[in-house]
């Protein structure tokens, strides 16, 4: 049957190695406790090494884009008691809920706790990121003056092209128009913005959560559910559109991914052309989400589901081929936005510090302790993990490959906290991997080090949000 042979594929509700009762061996606390020790031995070598130069780069807080700054102490005490409750309160609930109510859930509480995070400093702070010059927003009413034709052809000229706000400038001209067609449905302006990143950001979590059942199994995915809505890069996923990036790519990646574990027929071939559409439209927002694609990639290869992966180039390459006959051709973009990021701050902002220790201090900092230490439990028992904990990992390295291809192609120097927010949850989801002790019919977590990382993904965020104002 050549590309119609599939690999097996797991039953999504069947129990798993994934779904341990208790605790796999003490010893397992061994290398969380290295590895977050070596997560926090990164983010204090990255700011002691890059300190000296915060105020050239402009990164005031290296490793992280924004200035030293406390928030004030109530607000940030009733975000602490909602943190506190939400991780007593849902490793249980994610373990129990019927699935879609689990979808669900995660998306209502991901937008809530991003919302305490970004409320931590007054609701009148809430849309300063949006109202920025540098944001899109601001140029709605020059596209509207010049009219959307005008604004298409001339996107890629260098001279019109350094006219426009910093991150008009960095992004292909999709990310602008999102917001003009917000504002031509009436829903103009940075609070509207605001608002529509909020609900947009909150789709990453379930949309990750599908395609690890679909690789693993349910258990794995319900394990990692906490950790992806917990997530410390939540302080940057309300008012970054970056927020959206992420959403469009975490759900281009779900459908590729769910068709690689479909047999072959229609119904696998829309999925996938609908994955690649998804992906082109993700393309058509931000250049850096092209390495996200190496996650279904990884996946498919895996399944030997060449069927899948070719309707899924063919959606991306129509999506990307009709922008063009419309008059945006996204390579001459790309090299057009090269020109311009060159001539800015990239220029001064050194390649050899950012590449080894800032931008993966700064993405330490967005996934999170419990993901570094998820990936050394999973290493270092590797022997010892089900078929399930297993399958995981095709999605976890598809990430790491795409971080390592970001982090080497240059474009990245600093703000990867926000920039990086489409790799963010695949990494995390090796949180899954850390055990949790808890009888086989409980609904109740007893502490483990999944729990208590738990926590500390929680008191990184405030950490972060009650100490750093940062632009986003």
């Amino acid at each position: 049957m050549g590309a119609g042979v599939t690999a097996p594929v797991a039953n999504p509700s069947a129990p798993d190695a994934g779904d341990r009762g208790t605790d796999p061996a003490p010893s397992a606390w061994v290398p969380a406790i290295g590895a977050t020790l070596a997560w926090l031995a990164l983010l204090v070598v990255a700011r002691i090494v890059g300190a000296d130069h915060a105020r050239e780069w402009k990164v005031l807080a290296v490793p992280i884009m924004g200035s030293w700054d406390p928030a004030p102490l109530l607000p940030v005490l009733g975000a602490a008691g909602l943190g506190a409750l939400l991780v007593a309160w849902l490793p249980g609930w994610c373990r129990s809920v019927p699935w879609a109510r689990l979808l669900v859930g995660a998306a209502v509480v991901a937008a809530a706790w991003g919302l305490a995070l970004a409320l931590v400093r007054g609701p009148s702070t809430l849309d300063e990121a949006m109202a920025n010059q540098n944001e899109y927003v601001a140029v709605v009413h020059r596209v509207d003056a010049i009219g959307l034709d005008r604004f298409v052809e001339t996107f890629t000229d260098p001279v019109i092209l350094e006219r426009y706000p910093i991150h008009v400038e960095g992004h292909p001209l999709g990310a602008t128009l999102v917001f003009v067609a917000l504002d031509h449905v009436g829903l103009g302006g940075p609070t509207a913005a605001t608002w529509f990143l909020l609900v947009a950001g909150s789709l990453t979590a379930p949309a990750a959560l599908v395609a690890a059942r679909s690789v693993a199994d349910e258990a794995m995915a319900r394990r990692a559910a906490p950790f992806l809505v917990l997530v410390p890069a939540a302080v940057w996923t309300v008012t970054s559109a970056d927020a959206l990036f992420a959403a469009v790519g975490a759900i281009a990646v779900a459908l590729v991914v769910v068709a690689t574990g479909r047999p072959a027929g229609w119904s696998s071939a829309l999925l996938a052309l609908a994955g690649g559409a998804a992906f082109g439209v993700g393309a058509e927002l931000s250049y850096g989400l092209a390495p996200l694609a190496l996650v279904p990639v990884v996946v498919g290869l895996a399944r030997r589901r060449w069927d899948v992966l070719g309707f899924a180039a063919l959606g991306g390459v129509a999506v990307v081929g009709l922008a063009g006959l419309a008059g945006f051709w996204w390579l001459d973009g790309l090299a057009a936005t090269r020109v311009r990021y060159h001539d800015g701050i990239a220029e001064l902002r050194s390649y050899r510090y950012f590449a080894a220790l800032g931008n993966p201090a700064a993405f330490g900092l967005a996934v999170g302790p419990a993901a570094v230490a998820g990936i050394a439990v999973a290493g270092w028992g590797w022997r010892r993990l089900g078929a399930a904990e297993r399958r995981l990992a095709l999605l976890v390295l598809g990430a790491l490959a795409a971080v390592a291809a970001a982090n080497l192609s240059g474009l990245s120097k600093a703000e990867v906290e926000r920039i990086w927010l489409p790799f963010v949850p695949w990494v995390v989801l090796a949180a899954a991997w850390l055990p949790v002790a808890r009888g086989p019919r409980s609904s109740r977590a007893t502490p483990g080090s999944g729990s208590v990382l738990l926590a500390g993904q929680v008191v990184v965020a405030l950490a972060v949000t009650s100490f750093v104002r940062t632009p986003w």
